[in-house]
């Protein structure tokens, strides 16, 4: 249904259009239901973007993308695959806490510090969390940098999808990059 909802929303002439995969994180639903709905995002950001190229209107939609990205090279991949912008939430979480989970541990999940239900969340020490997760940006910017400078580019958004490669041959057509089992690559 991914390209009739978005027939329907570029009626509306939004800014942006975010796209949530399957392996978005929904913390509150059942776990079964997280394992069998929803379209992977890899797959949903490759047919967005196809869908918004085909009505013509890539610079004038924006497309993000989220959903089980979790480290640089997963958002500077999601960029050379057509997003103009990434989200993320679970790993900003653990970000959050990762310098403070011994507040908790062993007894309790780090995430007693940020869930409101938690009873620990008293113990998170926001300012100390907000430095942690503005490092883990950072950090991520600077490893797509190095990322894109290895590969002979001099910024992000000169990387794109020929860049790219997979040792999944019927992916590598899907997605339109190079297969690591051709000779010539």
């Amino acid at each position: 249904w991914l390209e009739r909802e978005l027939e329907i929303l570029i009626r509306t002439k939004p800014d942006f259009i975010a796209i949530d995969g399957m392996e978005g994180g929904t913390h509150g639903g059942l776990g079964s239901s997280l394992d069998a709905l929803g379209t992977p995002t890899l797959y949903a950001l490759v047919r967005a973007r196809r869908f918004l190229t085909a009505k013509k209107l890539t610079g004038k939609i924006s497309l993000l993308v989220g959903g089980g990205l979790y480290s640089g090279m997963d958002f500077l991949r999601a960029l050379a695959l057509g997003a103009d912008a990434v989200f993320i939430g679970t790993i900003a979480l653990i970000s959050l806490v990762h310098t403070q989970g011994v507040k908790v541990l062993p007894w309790e999940p780090p995430t007693k510090l940020i869930y409101e239900g938690g009873w620990q969340k008293k113990k998170l020490n926001i300012e100390q969390g907000a430095q942690s997760l503005a490092n883990f940006l950072k950090a991520s910017v600077q490893e797509m940098q190095v990322a894109a400078l290895c590969l002979g580019k001099a910024h992000l958004s000169a990387v794109d999808k020929n860049d790219l490669s997979t040792v999944n041959r019927e992916l590598a057509t899907y997605l339109g990059i190079k297969w690591c089992g051709d000779p010539t690559v």
